[in-house]
């Protein structure tokens, strides 16, 4: 007559095996997910550049990606980690009071990081060009990164490195 099922041994050594093998892909999984997130995090910040630029373009007038510390103001300083915005800027240069915002983004997940090399807001005229080169850096705190490059062109580059 067959046996069904499983012997308590059998059992065992199914989930020794098992436990083995997620020991070991756990690490990788957990590098890989980082590597999503800042992927995912540069993908939104360069959409949102793309988006400033087009409806800067579109309509003819300055629009202004700046960093958000509230979700109707600009913050100062060079730290972009609490999120960023977009807007219309019709006023006093990187300064939101007032002005049609088209885009909010909230702060980044996972301990990373996002900083700009000179200005707490980028203007983009309707030319589509800015006034000067930015450089923003996406930095997880062990591992990888990615530098947002814009030129005076308006136009955006990404790319890879190691964090300290």
């Amino acid at each position: 007559m067959p046996r069904n099922g499983f012997t308590l041994i059998e059992l065992m050594v199914t989930i020794s095996v098992a436990a083995i093998l997620l020991a070991l892909a756990a690490p990788s999984f957990q590098s890989l997910m980082i590597s999503n997130r800042i992927t995912a995090q540069t993908n939104d910040l360069v959409s949102d550049l793309a988006f400033a630029r087009s409806e800067a373009i579109k309509r003819g007038a300055t629009v202004t990606v700046c960093f958000a510390n509230s979700a109707t103001s600009c913050g100062a300083g060079t730290d972009w980690t609490q999120g960023w915005m977009v807007f219309v800027d019709t006023g006093t240069a990187g300064n939101a009071t007032g002005d049609t915002i088209l885009r909010l983004h909230e702060a980044l997940r996972g301990n990373n990081t996002l900083t700009s090399s000179v200005n707490h807001y980028i203007s983009y005229y309707p030319s589509g060009t800015v006034d000067a080169l930015e450089t923003f850096r996406l930095c997880h705190p062990t591992t990888q990164g990615r530098t947002v490059d814009v030129s005076v062109t308006g136009r955006v580059t990404t790319t890879s490195f190691s964090c300290p």
